[in-house]
């Protein structure tokens, strides 16, 4: 990775935002009270929130 050339150009370098994303979109969605996921359904249900979250249900919605 070239670092100090991410740094410069302004690019975030922690693992900040990924983890802080990852509750909002991810653990906020399939971690709700009384909520069980078959293994099956978890990607696809991820492609959706994915999609919900960057306004691009349009292009990738059902």
């Amino acid at each position: 990775m070239q670092y100090p050339r991410f740094r410069a150009e302004g690019w975030p370098i922690g693992s900040g935002m990924v983890e802080s994303a990852h509750k909002l979109v991810v653990e906020d969605r399939l971690k709700g009270e009384g909520m069980h996921w078959a293994d099956v359904n978890v990607n696809p249900l991820l492609a959706l929130r994915n999609a919900v979250c960057n306004d691009r249900w349009d292009e990738c919605g059902p």
